[in-house]
């Protein structure tokens, strides 16, 4: 604790309006993110950063994405944005906050609604005074048309974005993530591992909870090794012919007593 306030007053000192830093506790570690125009910086913001200056070739993937903390999860959602648009992260993100309110607010005109669909009343409610009342200067049969209309194109956009959400998903199930998640740190932060996977199930990418960084160690060492057909960590031998021509040039750098 006298190592957090000591950190904190260090901060306070560089940056008493608290516009150029910001500080995040991890509970395990604090982190330092620059600002700049009220704009904060933080992983994903270096990972966007490192594709635009060196064309790492994220959004073709595939992708592993490896952390240990809470700000590592914007390095899965920047990766996101790479490989599947920020339009859809957007869409993945916005269905994520509307599954955590709690709340349910039940429509009484549910049950009086009877067989009008939920489109159907979307359609009415939002134009009405717009000319699409049957109670407007229109007929009954163009009032109709209209409200056909209305809902064919509702059902074509649904079809684009549904469409564009496969491939989306698509493009995400060639990221693996691999987020260590120690049995002290889930007592810390019992929904960061649920963060995790709630993104990754959003977007179909794979998705692992490891117990120890050890874990992520073998289990990335042991990718490589399938990858390479033979061990990384090891140096590779020399083929016979390779192996004579050594010794050949060794001999010739012999010399001569």
């Amino acid at each position: 604790r006298r190592f957090m306030a000591a950190v904190r007053a260090v901060k306070e000192e560089l940056d008493p309006e608290g516009t150029t830093l910001d500080m995040h506790d991890t509970g395990t570690d604090m982190e330092l993110f620059p600002r700049a125009a009220g704009r904060e910086f933080d992983k994903g913001s270096g990972m966007e950063g490192l594709e635009e200056k060196l064309s790492l070739g994220i959004p073709l993937g595939p992708n592993i994405v490896c952390g240990d903390t809470g700000s590592d999860i914007f390095m899965v959602v920047s990766t996101l944005k790479l490989m599947c648009g920020e339009d859809m992260v957007k869409v993945w993100k916005e269905r994520m906050k509307k599954e955590d309110e709690t709340v349910d607010e039940r429509d009484p005109l549910d049950e009086d609604l009877g067989r009008v669909s939920a489109a159907e009343l979307g359609l009415l409610e939002g134009n009405r005074g717009a000319g699409l009342s049957f109670c407007s200067s229109e007929t009954g049969e163009e009032a109709e048309e209209l409200l056909e209309r209305r809902l064919r194109e509702e059902a074509e956009r649904r079809l684009r974005e549904e469409e564009e959400e496969r491939e989306a998903r698509e493009a995400a199930a060639s990221l693996a993530v691999l987020f260590v998640v120690s049995p002290k740190e889930h007592d810390k932060s019992p929904k960061l591992a649920e963060t995790v996977r709630r993104w990754c199930e959003m977007s179909g990418a794979q998705c692992a909870i490891l117990p120890s960084p050890d874990v992520l160690v073998a289990a990335v060492g042991r990718y490589a090794n399938q990858t390479a057909g033979r061990s990384v960590i090891e140096p590779t031998r020399a083929e016979p012919e390779e192996e004579e021509r050594e010794d050949v040039e060794e001999e010739a750098e012999v010399p001569i007593q």
